[in-house]
């Protein structure tokens, strides 16, 4: 320990007498690991982190496939019939395909606002229980119902300051008064852009195979991928069989994991993306070891004269590297700060198809114990070839050296 705070000493006067190489060296470290990690977030927040909801695996993505795989969204008559017995599905909520534009008066400025229609089940399908109030109740998601509305979390703090009464207030949407009986979780942002959530109100005896719904399906616990699809195929079979125009040809319902359906195309991208910053740290590392090289061959001399005292090969590698570590280390700690400033940049930039909670991407600590990782992995690449090489110097050459200066002096 007295050597490594001893070398840790030498260090950092050596790295503030050359200020000029300490500063590149750190600026550099900390926009590669910065990227490395601000990037990093956003794989495992969309990717990687299990979605902030109560037994998430067993979520999936419910929608109808033809011969050529692609997939369509529901009619209300599917919807129901993916309720029925048989379904594998302990529950099974809908929302329409996109957003739904909303006015808002009241309680603020004017404002158009995104907002859900969705069943009367859909937070109970997710598992959430609401920060205020409630969900919706049975006899609000008919056709005629009262107009209720659940705020997001952002929302109720944004426009409406967190107010703890606000459970039975009323203000306006599109010209309706509506009134609001819960505030959702924090963590709840499903898609990612909604605001706000209302009663969709569906007339479920309707038989129209009009598409314009999103099914998201619970599994029943215990039953595995293979015995979904085995119960989803019974269940189109006895649709098409009872109603062809809701399943036509070969249609069948199909399940995809709600993850893997949130990240959608963007999944290889992402990937795609840390690769590249990933290089880009590959390659700040070869700038920073030929820095490195051609600093330690400017110090060849200060590490011949350690080596003739008797300083071994692992002191003079194990300074060296304490250098390049501690490098690493100060660009690592303010990349971290870097990218924790980027990253609501990066969130706002996504496609509104990225319905990944927004929640689910930040400096967490794995997310940290990577930037720790990257830090101190790219303080070892970028060091220990210059830290080798510096520590086995040439000592009769240096002395020759040496010689030659001394009898060319004067006389």
């Amino acid at each position: 320990m007295a050597i490594l705070l001893e070398d840790l000493r030498y260090a950092v006067r050596l790295l503030l007498k050359s200020r000029g190489f300490t500063v590149v060296s750190i600026l550099t470290l900390a926009l590669a690991i910065g990227a490395n990690t601000a990037i990093f977030s956003v794989v495992h927040g969309v990717l990687l982190r299990p979605l902030p909801y109560p037994e998430p695996e067993q979520l999936v993505q419910v929608f109808r496939q033809d011969a050529d795989g692609r997939a369509t969204s529901q009619a209300i008559a599917q919807y129901v019939w993916l309720s029925t017995e048989g379904s594998p599905f302990s529950q099974v909520a809908a929302s329409e395909l996109l957003p739904t534009g909303f006015n808002v008066m009241g309680d603020g400025l004017p404002e158009r606002l995104s907002g859900m229609r969705v069943t009367g089940n859909f937070f109970e399908t997710f598992g959430v229980r609401p920060a205020l109030g409630r969900g919706f109740l049975p006899e609000e998601d008919v056709v005629g119902g009262p107009r209720v509305v659940v705020l997001s979390h952002g929302l109720w703090q944004r426009r409406f300051g967190g107010a703890p009464d606000i459970i039975g207030r009323s203000f306006t949407l599109n010209d309706q008064p509506y009134t609001v009986v819960g505030v959702a979780a924090e963590s709840f942002q499903h898609p990612r852009q909604a605001q706000l959530w209302t009663p969709l109100q569906l007339d479920l005896t309707n038989t129209d195979d009009s598409n314009f719904l999103h099914v998201v399906g619970r599994v029943r616990a215990g039953l595995s991928p293979e015995g979904v699809s085995a119960a989803l195929k019974t269940l189109s079979e006895r649709l098409r069989a009872d109603t062809p125009h809701l399943l036509r040809g070969r249609e069948m319902f199909v399940a995809e994991d709600l993850r893997t359906f949130l990240a959608g195309d963007l999944r290889l991208a992402l990937w795609v993306l840390l690769g590249a910053v990933g290089l880009v740290l590959l390659i700040a590392c070869v700038n920073l070891a030929n820095l490195q090289l051609a600093r330690a061959a400017a110090r060849q001399r200060e590490l011949v004269v350690r080596a003739a005292l008797g300083a071994p090969a692992r002191r003079l590698v194990g300074q060296l590297m304490t250098e390049s570590l501690l490098l690493s280390v100060v660009g690592g700690g303010l990349g971290v700060v870097l990218a924790s400033a980027v990253l609501p940049a990066l969130l706002a930039l996504a496609p509104p198809e990225l319905s990944v909670p927004g929640a689910a991407v930040g400096l967490n600590g794995v997310v940290l114990a990577f930037s720790v990782g990257v830090s101190l992995l790219t303080g070892v690449l970028f060091g220990l070839l210059p830290a080798w090489q510096a520590s086995r110097p040439d000592l009769q050459d240096a002395l020759r050296q040496g010689a030659q200066r001394a009898t060319s002096g004067p006389g």
